[in-house]
């Protein structure tokens, strides 16, 4: 079973924690099992960038592993993806300490399983996770450095110009997402700029330049012209990236429960207005009601953004 340093590493709060052990006790056994061969399979590469075919291979192959988890009870199934997720916690302190990472960085990026218990409390009203994206943390391609989080990619879009300076086709970007753990300070992201550019490296990189890229429902231009604030926190943050692509989603709203904590329904029908965000969310779906996500690069040489407008 379980212990309680994995689930203080992991930052599960005290009022969830019987509810997972009374899971762990029916199947944990058995889970165990299946993550301790899943493991063997792991971290072939390290550190090294992906593109979207062998992401999504990758991706592909853990969805199976975590199917044959979640077999094991269909009525705790969130709750069995989280345990899969813990089992992997000291397995994933090991390969850190291998590699010579910092511990404070493996401490950051394992809080995302509390962040991500907390969405799925709030959309399935269950102590679980709904997702099997954890498989990029325990490959070391993915770090939570400061308030951002960071995975290696190869870039797939169209080549970028800046200056002298161009990204192409199969170029290593870093690319940045956002954790739902609290406000989006400006201040903070550009010190989690400044430590992805000391962790990856950025004064060796051509240039001296640390590409990083964002792909975002948050960036989605739409959404930046009409729904945030001009002074808010997210308006702030999409200014930090110069945008560079759009994939429009007609009326498929894919991230509503990232905003809403429910899945959409096609109006803006009963989704919360709680705040000016929500609010201005649902005077964009009645108005407009066409979604998306959007792409941003950023050139950071370590203390500035270079590439900003």
């Amino acid at each position: 079973m379980l212990n309680y340093e994995i689930y203080e590493t992991a930052g599960v709060l005290p009022q969830d924690i019987p509810v997972i052990m009374e899971v762990d006790e029916r199947y944990g056994e058995q889970i165990e099992a299946i993550t301790k061969e899943y493991q063997k399979e792991l971290c072939n590469h390290p550190f090294e960038a992906m593109g979207i075919d062998t992401l999504m291979a990758e991706l592909k192959k853990t969805s199976e592993v975590v199917k044959t988890a979640t077999a094991l009870s269909e009525e705790h199934n969130y709750t069995i993806q989280l345990l899969f997720w813990l089992y992997l916690v000291p397995y994933m302190k090991e390969n850190y300490r291998k590699h010579g990472i910092d511990m404070s960085i493996f401490q950051n990026t394992v809080k995302d399983i509390s962040y991500k218990i907390e969405e799925c409390k709030t959309v399935h009203g269950v102590v679980g996770v709904f997702t099997s994206w954890f498989f990029i943390e325990q490959e070391l391609k993915l770090f939570a450095l400061g308030r951002l989080q960071y995975d290696l990619r190869t870039y797939e879009l169209e080549d970028y110009h800046w200056g002298d300076y161009t990204i192409t086709k199969g170029d290593t970007v870093y690319s940045c997402h956002i954790p739902a753990s609290g406000p989006l300070k400006e201040e903070d992201c550009m010190a989690s700029f400044k430590q992805a550019y000391e962790f990856f490296g950025g004064a060796e990189k051509k240039g001296g330049i640390l590409p990083i890229h964002c792909q975002s429902w948050l960036l989605y231009p739409p959404y930046i012209e009409k729904v945030y604030g001009e002074n808010s926190n997210l308006k702030k943050f999409t200014n930090l990236f110069e945008m560079i692509n759009q994939i429009d989603q007609g009326n498929h709203f894919n991230d509503c429960w990232r905003l809403f904590g429910q899945p959409y329904e096609g109006s803006s029908k009963g989704l919360p207005s709680d705040n000016s965000l929500r609010r201005n969310m649902i005077q964009y779906i009645d108005d407009y009601g066409v979604f998306g996500i959007g792409d941003g690069i950023l050139l950071f040489d370590g203390e500035t953004i270079l590439n900003r407008k």
